[in-house]
This record gives structure tokens, sequence and C-alpha cells, in this order.
């Protein structure tokens, strides 16, 4: 698994290690006449601002990852209609011809070519994505060898 970058609970770990680090440096610092509420009331705060940055981080990140899973639906959703839009044709123009009463064999046999040219193109698309998809959850090794 690439530590590229932190994810959601990753986030959220490190700020907790490091609010617990800034709380014990905190307390470590404090001389022995230092007011405790003072002192308790000075590590909740700096707790609560990191607690709201780690907030303001986790939005930002969602955000992202929400714009990136619509904009990849969006692409692969159009990617994969066209081969289908290509093969319902193909098959009405199929349709229409056997059926005119005047058989055009050629004009048939090219139009079903196309269509099983667009379902072939349709299956390696969708063999990539279930791929993509086992890589993404840890199924599938990234870099076969």
């Amino acid at each position: 698994m690439s530590d590229e970058g932190l994810g959601p609970v990753a986030v959220v770990t490190e700020f907790r290690l490091l609010r617990q680090e800034i709380g014990r440096a905190m307390a470590a610092q404090l001389d022995d006449g230092t007011d405790t509420a003072d002192a308790v009331a000075g590590i909740t705060l700096l707790g609560d601002a990191l607690d709201g940055a780690a907030t303001v981080g986790l939005t930002a990140l969602s955000e992202r990852i929400e714009t990136v899973r619509e904009s990849f639906l969006a692409t692969t959703l159009h990617d994969v209609r066209q081969p289908i839009t290509l093969v319902e044709g193909s098959l009405h123009l199929a349709d229409r011809w056997l059926t005119d009463g005047a058989t055009q064999t050629e004009r048939v046999a090219e139009v079903v070519s196309d269509a099983l040219l667009a379902t072939r193109e349709l299956v390696l698309m969708i063999d990539t994505l279930s791929d993509a998809s086992r890589v993404a959850i840890g199924a599938l090794d990234a870099d076969p060898e």
C-alpha cells in the first residue's frame, strides 16, 4: 500500500497524536506555581484549535474526493455508453435490412461486425475498470510481475 498521501483516518490519527504531544509538552513546561485551571484551559483551547484544523482539512479532502469521483463517473459513463449506442444502432440497422424484403447480406454483415467490435471494446473497458477497482481495495497487485 502506498503512503503517498494521507487518507481521512490517517489525518485524524496524526492530529490526535499531535494534540497529545503538544499537551504533554505544555504540561512539562508548567511551573509548580502555575494555576492548574489556566493550564487546562490553554491545553483545551489548543486541542480545540487542532480539532478545528483537522475538521477543515478533512472537509476539503472529502470535497476533493467527491469532485474526483463525480468526474470519474461522468467520464466512465460516457465511455461505456458509446459502444452500447453503437451496438444498438447496428442491431437496428441489421433488423431493418433483414426485414425490408431485400436482404442486404453484406451491409448486415458489416454492421454486425461493427457491433461485435464495440462489444469487445466494452468488455475490455469493463475488465479494466474491474481491475482498477480490485487494485484500489487491495484485492489485486497493482504491479504484477
